[in-house]
């Protein structure tokens, strides 16, 4: 078990050595760290430098242009904050064997969905994979003496937003779910969708539609990622819009299941709400 190897006083040495270079390349040189502890250093050369073998574009540094390295540095960061987070989850390991064979968008978004729940206060399975309907959903979680089944989709940039589009996302992710029990989907929209004019009416009508014909389903949460521009340099933030079924099939009331995190009106380098698990 690579967690055995990687102990707080080797993440603490880490810490120290790039102390001069400001937290932020502090939390780069440990994520990093984790990630290689985690997955391995071939995994690391493939998907996370500059110029990777058969690189997943997802997690490379593509390019030298400001969003390419922002992109990279905010990932990495978080990649191996959840890695970290989600150590002593049940499912954690077989995931892992996983994660080295899957496309990384849509993995790296399973392993948000775990961390943020786990964030707000539930306890937290990641599913194996069984290659059947009704059981290949990512996660389980726990909270009020309530179990719930989780799946995450995941929508790259690019995609034109329409009704449709959406919807055959969620049918998607239905299919993942199983027939009984309260179920939650969350979704990854491109930031890009949210800027289009009457976006907040096509996908308020997707999810409607779709909830009207999918009682197994009691929460479809829209999870969408941009970058706040600051006096010098950005902040990555993510928004969240929460719709809830009015007529499951097993009720589960969670209320907000993810919490917002109130944004400060004065944010700068100094003043961070965000703080890595490993820091």
């Amino acid at each position: 078990m690579v967690w055995k190897h990687l102990t707080r006083e080797r993440l603490e040495q880490t810490k120290q050595h790039f102390a001069s270079s400001g937290y932020v390349m502090q939390w780069y040189a440990i994520a990093m760290e984790v990630v290689l502890t985690t997955l391995g250093p071939e995994w690391w050369k493939k998907n996370c430098t500059t110029n990777p073998v058969k690189p997943d574009e997802f997690l490379a540094l593509p390019d030298d242009s400001e969003n390419s390295q922002y992109n990279h540095q905010d990932r990495i960061i978080k990649l191996g904050h959840m890695l970290y987070a989600l150590k002593d989850s049940n499912g954690y390991d077989a995931f892992l064997s996983s994660l080295k064979t899957r496309d990384l968008a849509p993995t790296f978004f399973e392993l948000w969905v775990g961390h943020i729940l786990k964030q707000n206060g539930y306890e937290v399975e990641l599913i194996e994979t069984k290659g059947r309907k009704g059981q290949d959903y990512d996660l389980s979680a726990r909270k009020y003496d309530i179990t719930v089944s989780v799946e995450a989709q995941s929508r790259r940039d690019g995609i034109v937003l329409t009704e449709r589009t959406l919807q055959n996302t969620l049918q998607k992710a239905r299919k993942q779910l199983p027939l009984s029990g309260p179920s939650i989907i969350f979704v990854s929209i491109p930031n890009e969708w949210t800027k289009i004019n009457g976006a907040e009416e096509v996908i308020g009508k997707s999810v409607s539609s779709f909830l009207s014909n999918a009682n197994r389903v009691n929460y479809i949460v829209l999870i969408w990622h941009r970058w706040i521009d600051l006096r010098a340099g950005r902040a990555s933030a993510s928004s969240v819009r929460q719709y809830q079924n009015s007529n499951p099939r097993t009720p589960a009331e969670l209320g907000q299941v993810i919490k917002p995190v109130e944004q400060l009106v004065n944010l700068d380098l100094e003043q961070q709400v965000f703080k890595p698990s490993f820091w």
